[in-house]
């Protein structure tokens, strides 16, 4: 909490229904609406959750899902743990060369490793920093190998 209204930080891709659907009953509820933090952003480096995580901030992960950009970056982060445990993979450049095709899944090992890489990342950010806070949802809950 941080003041009378509870904090709130999402992660997630801005334009998702859930993120959408979850501000709209912050506000039915009268509180302040969730700052968010784009996947993108954060794997790209570009944000990082000890910028908008205060003490009391209550932080939910949202699927990376339906973002082809987010969905290469994840490719690029998982390739290599992928070519290590011999998985089908493509090199870091080569996922950032795909081209969207509806429907195809591309290399889902990779990319679920790229996830946990993800999670981990953002559990790090936050391992040193001595708020408190908590998660809705925790790393390892959403991925077992985190």
């Amino acid at each position: 909490m941080y003041g009378k209204h509870p904090h709130f930080v999402i992660v997630g891709n801005p334009e998702n229904r859930r993120i959408t659907l979850f501000q709209s009953a912050l506000e039915e509820l009268g509180f302040p609406p969730a700052d968010v933090i784009a996947y993108i952003d954060l794997l790209n480096g570009r944000s990082h959750l000890q910028q908008v995580v205060r003490p009391g901030s209550t932080i939910r992960i949202e699927s990376p899902g339906r973002d082809f950009e987010v969905e290469k970056l994840l490719l690029r982060l998982g390739a290599d743990a992928a070519e290590a445990e011999d998985s089908p993979w493509i090199s870091r450049d080569a996922a950032m060369q795909l081209k969207f095709d509806r429907g195809r899944i591309f290399y889902p090992r990779q990319w679920y490793l790229g996830f946990c890489a993800a999670l981990n990342a953002l559990q790090s950010q936050l391992a040193d920093y001595s708020s408190s806070h908590q998660f809705m949802n925790q790393p390892s809950d959403i991925a077992c190998d985190v």
